[in-house]
């Protein structure tokens, strides 16, 4: 009778919420870099992601090196990321904050130091901090 029951959810779609904004990240020896490309200007962080709350962003994974595996507790589940096998995770944050992250998989001598965070700005903010890396770093003074 039980298996009865359950049977039907062995089968059932998992509801994924479509992705508002897509991020590429990339599994590095030893850091995440994410490459920000909804428009035409794109720009590229490390070890620190930012996306807006109450809105669904797909991460496109990758690995150029070894096995890595991106992970963030407090937002989604792990995903592994195997060279030559790109991957996806879509992440959603309900309040906003700063998330810390880290590789889950053994990568090498210094996996221990792959951590990473998610800020989670309000939709302003992340407006205002896309804006602001579209331009890139300030000149220097001379």
């Amino acid at each position: 009778m039980i298996a009865a029951r359950s049977f039907p959810l062995l089968f059932a779609e998992e509801r994924i919420p479509a992705a508002e904004i897509t991020l590429k990240a990339t599994g590095n020896s030893w850091f995440w870099q994410y490459e920000y490309t909804d428009d035409d200007t794109g720009f590229y962080t490390a070890n620190e992601m930012h996306i807006p709350v109450g809105r669904p962003v797909l991460l496109e994974l990758t690995s150029n090196n070894v096995i890595h595996s991106f992970w963030v507790p407090e937002l989604a589940g792990k995903r592994d990321v195997v060279p030559g096998h790109p991957n996806q995770l879509t992440i959603e944050a309900d309040r906003p904050g700063e998330f810390l992250g880290q590789c889950a998989e053994y990568c090498g001598l210094s996996h221990a130091n792959m951590k990473f965070f998610v800020v989670v700005d309000s939709k302003a903010d992340f407006a205002k901090w896309g804006a602001d890396n579209q331009r890139g770093p300030a000149e220097p003074y001379a």
